[in-house]
């Protein structure tokens, strides 16, 4: 980044929960990495602590998805059907960049790969990359 003032835009309710990466210090826990660039190119701008898990990771096609119910559900390559919850948490990747749930509108057939784990004895999506192929 030739120009370290050049503003970047990036979505208020997702910086809220991010940390800047100069200020990251944690260890040992998955994280979502906020970048700007294109290809091998890339600037960390922010990243955010997932924790250090247990997650799952799975990827597949939707199948459905209830805003309504806050639910997505997908179809793995294997013909499995997996349920996850949708939480005011939730970070997606787009081609657009990182954006929030409420962007999130997910068509049957989309490929989808999302990172879970489980609150409650449910499996809760924390990051969906819809930018995979399967």
């Amino acid at each position: 980044m030739i120009d370290s003032t050049t503003p970047i835009e990036f979505h208020p309710n997702i910086r809220r929960d991010a940390t800047a990466a100069s200020e990251f210090k944690s260890s040992g826990v998955r994280v979502i990495v906020y970048y700007f660039g294109y290809g091998s190119i890339r600037t960390v701008v922010a990243l955010r602590s997932l924790g250090a898990g247990p997650f799952t990771l799975n990827s597949g096609t939707v199948v459905n998805f209830s805003k309504g119910d806050r639910t997505l559900s997908i179809k793995d390559n294997s013909g499995v059907i997996k349920t996850f919850n949708i939480n005011s948490d939730l970070v997606v990747e787009a081609s657009t960049g990182a954006s929030e749930k409420t962007k999130f509108q997910p068509a049957k057939g989309d490929p989808v790969r999302v990172t879970a784990i489980m609150v409650n004895g449910s499996a809760t999506a924390l990051f969906i990359n819809t930018l995979v192929a399967n």
